[in-house]
């Protein structure tokens, strides 16, 4: 019974391999449509007799065929997807050499998604942007080659139109990075191209780019504003962008954010062309557009080109204004800011200085607060320019008790600066704690002094340097410490030995400076006896320095005012406590809203100066308009609660008119300083002598009484109670200045 069941099994077995077999027969006796029409049978007629009609057979695929096939379609879409995301994530790093291998080794670059290659070529011009602001033996000129080659090898296929997904975008990134590289006839081939196609991927990006491409050469105001003008007609709602970005627009609602697509690249370029070509005033109008539109939004690149063309004075206030809205800028700038404030202090003055230091205090505290970052280098500026206040004009003649009390306050503080940073995980480099050793060293008590800031450097994780024991050597000598200098130039011997190297002319002229201060010339002598690896010349030349300076008359400078500096110093190192104090429990995002932040480094002139109820009052009336109809739809404000920003807790309507009112005092700030500085050089010129340089890191000058710039001390008040104040004529000017009038009332 079992036998014949398998028996009708095989039957029916054998029976269904037929069926399916007569498939197969059917398709080559019958061939469908679809296969006639991929492979025609010759005709006849162009057959010779002999040639027998040639056909196709078609065989179908199978199941298994399909799945493979549609399996390896799937492989190669998600390696194509994998490609595009390692591209992008070595963008973000900054690996350029990676992400650009991996965009040549796909194969059908038209499938690249948009994005991707916008964030590569973004990735481009920010590195190459920051590689400009490194010294040469920093740069990476290998990367660059590879860089500079993938962008000559891409502006074609921007001509040719083989990348059909690319926008504008990455057009704008490839013509800044021409612009940072200064190609200017690849770029301004490019940029011929595309101004002058049709349907091409031009938008307001590429217009933005091409301003500060053109403004970065020779290119006239004039042609620029055109520019500008024909780049914002390129843009969604063009009329209500144009009426916002002009002075004197009105927001539908000052209390919440505007519901405004803005792309900011465009206005960035033309307050930067406005910048470069001098014209502060329309520059400004830019900025005080775009703080009122998006006062959150506004990223840090509209920081550094005030720092690069205005006084540091109003360069800050930009700054402080970015932070406020909890836009910190990048370590790059941050440091930029330091250097620009340490290079304005004035060592003639001790109140001018004071203020220079209490500024890079407040505006290490800014930053901070905004959640931004301090760099080493940024750390060392400030502990070199704390050292630096012992050697104001003065100092050096006051007696060592004198000298001596200075020095303990100045490295008091810069303890407590030490302690603040730790809190952040930031250290100084070498050069900070050499200043420290060189001048508080310098004053007295140097042996201890130096092995007290050497256990500071330890702490830090810092080791000396040889600049460390020259450093040594001159407060040595400026200390007149005479064992000391033998110590100190043992140790810079023993580390040149070290290396394999010899002191060099440099060390011998710290010696030679060392002993005229100490009228110890035969420490000279025997040195020099020992560097007969020396040009006879060169230890001629050193030994007649030594004996020229030992017969120079000592220098008379009168003796600096001790209390005053006291007290200076005693400033410094109170807003060091405040600082501390704030960020004890929260060394994080600050809430700005109920702090004083000192936004200002100097005191407005005086015709825009009002009382606050009056500043409030005229900004109210300039900034409101309830017989204007709302622009459009698009502009209408978010319905809701006002809006207080999460970051650093500032409601929006309290930041717009903060930031209107600095606005207003930059405006001002720039209209006297750009004055001064034309009547310099027609005078200059009117006297056949040669203009002068703008003043861009001139401080508190003419203006030493100005407070609030430390975090300890109170806020600016600059129109006291009952003073009496023309209000008309300085709403006038400030109604001037902004270019406004008073809108129509219902």
């Amino acid at each position: 019974m079992l036998a014949a069941r398998l028996s009708r099994a095989q039957l029916q077995l054998q029976s269904h391999r037929t069926w399916l077999r007569s498939f197969g027969q059917r398709a080559t006796i019958a061939p469908t449509s679809a296969s006639l029409t991929q492979h025609p049978i010759r005709p006849a007629s162009n057959r010779t007799p002999r040639e027998p009609a040639k056909t196709r057979k078609f065989v179908p695929r199978s199941g298994d065929e399909s799945r493979r096939a549609g399996a390896l379609q799937e492989a190669d879409e998600a390696h194509l997807v994998a490609q595009q995301r390692a591209i992008r994530e070595a963008s973000k790093n900054l690996d350029l050499h990676t992400a650009i291998t991996i965009y040549w080794n796909i194969k059908r670059k038209e499938l690249i998604i948009d994005p991707v290659r916008t964030s590569l070529t973004q990735a481009i011009a920010f590195w190459t942007r920051v590689q400009k602001t490194l010294p040469e033996a920093e740069r990476d000129e290998a990367t660059a080659k590879i860089v500079s080659d993938f962008v000559q090898a891409f502006i074609p296929t921007i001509k040719s139109h083989k990348l059909v997904r690319l926008n504008g975008q990455a057009v704008a990134h490839i013509l800044r990075y021409l612009t940072a590289t200064k190609s200017w006839e690849d770029g301004n081939r490019l940029w011929s191209y595309l101004r002058d196609t049709e349907g091409g991927p031009v938008d307001a990006n590429v217009y933005g780019a091409a301003i500060e491409m053109l403004a970065a050469q020779d290119a006239k105001l004039e042609d620029l504003e055109a520019l500008y003008e024909t780049g914002l007609a390129k843009l969604p709602h063009s009329e209500v962008i144009s009426y916002q970005l002009s002075p004197g627009s009105i927001l539908p609602d000052r209390e919440r954010d505007v519901a405004l697509k803005l792309a900011r690249q465009l206005p960035f370029a033309i307050m930067l062309a406005r910048l470069m070509r001098g014209d502060a005033q329309n520059a400004y109008h830019i900025l005080d557009s775009m703080l009122k539109l998006r006062p959150s939004k506004v990223d840090s690149r509209f920081n550094y080109p005030f720092l690069e063309e205005r006084p540091i004075s109003e360069a800050y206030s930009v700054f402080a204004m970015s932070c406020k809205a909890g836009n910190p800028v990048r370590k790059s700038q941050f440091r930029a800011l330091l250097s620009a404030l340490r290079q304005s202090a004035d060592l003639t003055d001790a109140r001018k200085y004071a203020l220079t230091v209490k500024a890079m205090l407040t505006a290490s505290y800014i930053q901070l607060g905004a959640g931004g970052t301090i760099p080493r280098n940024g750390l060392t500026e400030i502990i070199i320019v704390l050292a630096d206040m012992l050697r104001i004009e003065g100092i050096s003649a006051l007696h060592s008790e004198q000298k001596l009390q200075l020095a303990a306050s100045i490295q008091r503080t810069f303890r407590k600066v030490l302690d603040l940073a730790d809190r952040y995980d930031v250290r100084p480099t070498v050069a900070g704690f050499n200043s420290m050793i060189t001048q508080v060293a310098g004053l007295g008590r140097p042996a201890e002094v130096v092995t007290e800031i050497l256990r500071e450097a330890q702490k830090s994780n810092v080791k000396p340097t040889l600049v460390t024991r020259r450093s040594i050597l001159v407060a040595a000598g400026t200390a007149g410490d005479t064992e000391l200098i033998k110590k100190a130039w043992g140790w810079l011997v023993e580390a040149r030995a070290s290396k394999d190297e010899y002191p060099d002319t440099t060390d011998l002229h710290i010696l030679v400076n060392a002993c005229v201060a100490t009228r110890t010339p035969d420490l000279v002598h025997k040195a020099i006896s020992e560097m007969s690896y020396l040009d006879e010349s060169e230890r001629d030349n050193a030994i007649s320095r030594l004996e020229a300076d030992l017969d120079a008359p000592s220098s008379t400078t009168p003796p600096a005012d001790v209390d005053g500096l006291v007290a200076e110093i005693a400033g410094i190192e109170a807003d060091v406590d405040v600082f501390e104090a704030r960020t004890r429990d929260n060394p994080g995002v600050q809430d700005f809203s109920a702090q004083h932040v000192p936004m200002l480094l100097f005191t407005p002139p005086k015709d825009v100066q009002l009382p606050e109820s009056e500043m409030r009052k005229l900004y109210d009336e300039l900034t409101t308009d309830t017989a204007a109809p709302s622009p459009s739809t698009d502009a209408e404000a978010a319905k809701g609660p006002p809006v207080i920003l999460e970051s650093t807790k500032m409601p929006l309507g309290q930041l717009r008119y903060e930031n209107w009112k600095l606005i207003t005092y930059l405006l001002a700030e720039a209209d006297r300083h750009d004055k001064t500085y034309i009547d310099a050089v027609d005078a200059a010129i009117a006297s056949g002598q040669r203009p002068p340089q703008r003043g861009y890191t001139d401080l508190f000058r003419g203006d030493s009484t100005i407070s609030g710039v430390g975090l300890s001390e109170p806020p600016q008040e600059f129109v006291k109670e009952g003073e009496e104040v023309d209000v008309e004529k300085v709403r006038r000017r400030i109604m001037e200045l902004r270019k406004v009038s008073l809108p129509a009332q219902a």
